[in-house]
């Protein structure tokens, strides 16, 4: 189950006296400055990465959250993030990722957060990190180009790890499941390709073949391949859409790339409450001190108001007694009454 988080899957650098190492330094490094081999790059990702880890969260998530109902806010996130990023685990992070995946949800019931669930990790482990890479090929200006797989066909990698138990659940094009399309996987438990999976095997290995002999694809545009692969440019973020049909689209999930690449980094940094706006929006947090700085201000003036309106009661009340106060006035008060009386 999720309970054996963290679990940690990652290269080694071999700085240690290693004469040709085959990483030397780190990755993210080495790509930023340009210190690999540059050959174009064909890039691409499943629309549902995470639904792979679907088995680990269906083995005890009822039962945790029913012991514990804030089980998915106060164990499996911060796990998640333990195990898979360098994120501080405040409750600013935790909270932010709450408001983008989970509002609305009833955490208890696995069925609704089936969903909301593979996409924070999808967009987590492999989305951004996908984002950023495919951008810092284009921007060395390096031919990439990028697709998204997006057809679920009759095999699927959570149904291999599930061992064909029923009922079956459709948790979306996992991790994995561009490889039946690409290689004839000889696995026990995988289904006969349907007709639309041959033909979407077909377009697949010619698009790969193709890039591979020319360096694009496809070679030759026709009713199959109605348009060729755009290449991707840091200004222009095109991709290939590999479904039913191929179609070209743009700005693959780049506010939920912004959330993990830019905008949880930063409130990993503080310690403060929660944000209360959408955690997609790029904002610039403030510095404690200086909203205690404006709130103090605000409180300033409106003491001032307060003082100016008590002084003008103030000063009318005294203008009203010193009115009543006057002899002539009395005087004259009286005099009139007196002659305008009918008593006598």
């Amino acid at each position: 189950s999720l309970g054996n988080f963290p679990i940690r899957a990652v290269p080694v650098i071999d700085r240690q006296g290693t004469a040709n190492p085959v990483i030397p330094d780190d990755p993210l490094g080495l790509l930023q400055r340009g210190n690999f081999i540059r050959v174009p790059l064909v890039i691409g990702i499943n629309r549902d990465e995470g639904a792979f880890f679907y088995p680990l969260l269906k083995n005890g998530y009822a039962e945790n959250s029913r012991r514990n109902t804030g089980y998915l806010r106060d164990i499996l996130i911060p796990r998640f993030l333990q195990s898979t990023s360098d994120l501080a685990t405040n409750s600013a992070v935790v909270e932010a990722i709450m408001f983008a995946y989970f509002v609305g949800v009833d955490t208890a019931n696995l069925t609704e957060i089936l969903k909301p669930f593979i996409n924070m990790t999808t967009d987590a482990m492999y989305v951004a990190c996908h984002d950023l890479t495919s951008k810092t090929y284009a921007q060395l200006n390096i031919p990439t180009y990028m697709y998204v797989f997006e057809h679920r066909g009759v095999n699927s990698m959570i149904d291999l790890q599930l061992n064909q138990q029923m009922p079956k659940v459709d948790a979306g094009v996992s991790h994995g499941d561009e490889l039946f399309y690409l290689f004839d996987l000889q696995v026990d438990g995988i289904q006969p390709l349907s007709r639309l999976d041959s033909l979407i095997s077909t377009r697949m290995v010619t698009l790969w073949t193709d890039f591979a002999k020319y360096g694009d694809a496809p070679h030759f545009v026709n009713y199959e391949y109605p348009a060729k692969w755009p290449r991707l440019q840091p200004d222009n973020l095109t991709y290939y859409r590999i479904e039913r049909d191929l179609r070209i689209s743009r700005d693959y999930r780049q506010r939920e790339s912004d959330l993990w690449l830019h905008h949880l980094p930063s409130l990993a940094e503080i310690h403060t409450l929660p944000p209360t706006t959408s955690p997609l929006v790029e904002e610039k947090v403030e510095p404690v001190y200086r909203t205690l700085a404006w709130a103090m201000v605000a409180v300033a003036i409106a003491l001032f108001i307060l003082v100016i309106v008590l002084l003008g009661f103030l000063y009318n009340q005294r203008k009203s007694q010193s009115f009543k106060a006057s002899p002539e006035l009395g005087h004259s008060r009286m005099s009139g009454s007196m002659s305008g009386s009918t008593l006598y």
